[in-house]
C-alpha cells in the first residue's frame, strides 16, 4: 500500500519506471505491430496510422494525484498503483 509520502513515492516510482522502461516500450511497439497487422488483412480497408509512445518520467510524475488536497480518495490512487505493480 503506498504511503502518504509523496517524495516517498516519487522515488518508489523513479524505481519502478527504470525498472520497467523497456518493458513499456516493448509493449507499444507490440501494440503498433498487432493492430497494423490486424487491420492489413481486411479487404477494402485502408491501412490506418498506428502509433503508440510511453510517457517519460517527469511527465508521469506530473499527473500523480496532490497528496495535500482535501478530500482526495485514497483508496483509488491506491486502486491505480496495485495496477501497475500487477503487470
Amino acid at each position: 500500500m503506498p504511503s502518504l509520502d509523496f517524495d516517498k513515492e516519487v522515488h518508489n516510482f523513479r524505481g519502478f519506471y527504470a525498472d520497467n522502461r523497456h518493458r513499456f516500450e516493448s509493449a507499444a511497439t507490440l501494440f503498433v505491430s498487432l493492430i497494423s497487422s490486424l487491420t492489413a488483412s481486411v479487404d477494402g480497408l485502408e491501412a490506418p496510422t498506428v502509433n503508440a509512445r510511453v510517457k517519460d518520467l517527469e511527465e508521469c510524475i506530473n499527473n500523480f494525484p496532490d497528496y495535500e488536497f482535501d478530500g482526495f480518495d485514497v483508496d483509488i490512487f491506491v486502486h491505480e498503483i496495485n495496477c501497475w505493480r500487477l503487470a
